[in-house]
């Protein structure tokens, strides 16, 4: 059984089962990994519900933000050596389109195995993937703590995709782990006033203990518009949709001031009705979000190994393989104020 390993398959809608597979081997391009842990990211639970990933890929071991031991190189021995912690950027850019070539890497058109999203991922023991694309874990992030280099770093991507500066007013909506990260970034980038709306009373009342915004409203209160308005003293001036709702995106809208920015972070896999009479009439700027760069993952490895940024704080619970379908159920549940499940495998 020494050439097999255990892993999280995504078997079908909402249903996940632990499995033997043969184990990934190290090649030309790729390093062996034995996985520490690793997160489930809400775009997972995407996958979960719709049963399989990204372009309908069925059989799916999911899991991008992941932290490993090298166990083999491969050609990338002057990079790595055997017993190195690694993270991975996990994308799969082909390096030479037009995306790749001005700087957008993660927007390349020609990636053939996304890890958890079109290819294997973390919910496994063992994992390969290309050297170029994983970075050396500092000492100052234990294994936890490094499954959160690739959230912050999509959430640093978003707090600067929005422009967030010294004196804005920002709405996150949604207080899942990736809107309570926003919210932390949005602090740190100087933002006056940072407002966290939410419909899980369990999970506000979690943003609140964390103290990352100035006050976090109830989404499901009649009153929610003009109390926002109310605290912005006239709208804001940006605003993040991390919840990927219709309700939550039109909340946004409502909220915003005129010539203000929405940037959409949270996903949905079916159409969202917006309301465009708003966004035409406050000339609001509406802004899709993806990824990060890779300067943009080292940055945010970098202010997590000094401490200015602090990510193992919104780690709930860690589990085993044979855990990961009870977390799906409870992250998807809409009653619990767990955002953060880390697996050990």
């Amino acid at each position: 059984m020494a050439d097999f390993m255990r892993a999280a398959r995504l078997e079908g809608p909402k249903h996940i089962d632990v499995v033997q597979l043969p184990k990934p081997e190290a090649d030309e391009n790729k390093v062996f990994i034995k996985i520490s842990s690793c997160g489930i990211c809400g775009s997972d639970i995407h996958f979960w519900e719709a049963g399989a990933g990204l372009r309908g890929i069925k059989g799916l071991i999911m899991g991008h933000e992941l932290c490993g031991t090298v166990l083999d190189p491969g050609k990338w021995g002057d990079r790595f050596k055997v017993g190195d912690r690694v993270a991975a950027l996990t994308y799969d850019p082909c390096g030479t389109c037009e995306y790749c070539r001005s700087g957008h890497p993660v927007m390349c058109q020609n990636q053939k195995s996304s890890p958890g999203v079109t290819g294997p991922g973390g919910y496994a023991e063992y994992f390969a993937f290309r050297g170029d694309m994983l970075r050396n874990v500092p000492d100052t992030i234990d294994d936890l703590e490094a499954t959160m280099i690739e959230p912050s770093a999509t959430t640093l991507h978003t707090i600067r995709l929005a422009d967030i500066n010294p004196g804005d007013t920002v709405l996150i909506v949604g207080a899942g782990v990736i809107g309570m990260l926003c919210a932390a970034w949005a602090k740190i980038s100087g933002a006056s006033y940072v407002a966290i709306s939410e419909a899980n009373a369990q999970r506000a009342q979690k943003a609140r203990d964390l103290g990352d915004a100035d006050e976090v409203f109830d989404a499901t209160n009649e009153q929610l518009i003009p109390n926002l308005l109310a605290a912005s003293r006239g709208g804001f001036t940006k605003a993040v949709d991390c919840s990927g709702s219709q309700g939550g995106i039109n909340t946004a809208i409502m909220a915003l001031r005129p010539q203000s920015r929405l940037v959409q972070l949270g996903l949905n896999f079916h159409p969202v009705p917006i309301n465009l009479l708003f966004t035409c009439l406050r000339e609001i700027e509406y802004k899709g979000d993806l990824g990060y760069s890779p300067a943009e993952f080292d940055m945010a490895m970098d202010l997590m190994a000094r401490k200015i940024f602090k990510a193992s704080r919104f780690i709930d619970e860690t589990i085993g393989l044979e855990g990961v379908q009870g977390a799906f159920e409870c992250l998807s549940s809409g009653k619990d104020a767990r955002v953060k499940f880390i697996i050990q495998p």
